[in-house]
């Protein structure tokens, strides 16, 4: 079985009729292929966390050849975002400390981050 991701630059290999042969999504799926506190979001889509270099990603939308999009977060804002996504409806932007979304074809920024990274370069905490 092929279980690799397009977003990590490996593609699912065709089937036998030159389709991409797609597994229904499971928490145990996600858990297999490396993700942390996977879980279904009310409106199907699939969510999960996963270490990447220097941050952690929560990834939407998950499925067998990618993800639609990822939030960044920092191992020191990392349990509150754990705490924040587990009550997330997937309606906007997940509450919490995260630093930036990726994949809405223009990246943008936490305007909760930006607040507080400013006022700790200025010394307004």
């Amino acid at each position: 079985q092929c279980r690799t991701r397009m977003a990590h630059g490996v593609a699912p290999l065709p089937d036998a009729n030159g389709g991409v042969n797609m597994k229904k999504i499971t928490r145990e799926f996600l858990m297999d292929m490396g993700y942390q506190f996977p879980r279904q979001l009310p409106d199907g889509r699939w969510i999960g966390v996963r270490k990447m270099l220097t941050t952690f990603g929560l990834f939407v939308g998950l499925n067998e050849i990618g993800n639609t999009s990822r939030y960044c977060c920092t191992q020191e804002h990392l349990a509150d975002l754990m705490i924040d996504i587990a009550t997330w409806d997937g309606k906007g932007d997940p509450p919490g400390m995260w630093i930036k979304h990726k994949g809405r074809g223009v990246d943008t920024l936490n305007p909760r981050w930006l607040e507080e990274t400013k006022a700790e370069l200025i010394g307004d905490k």
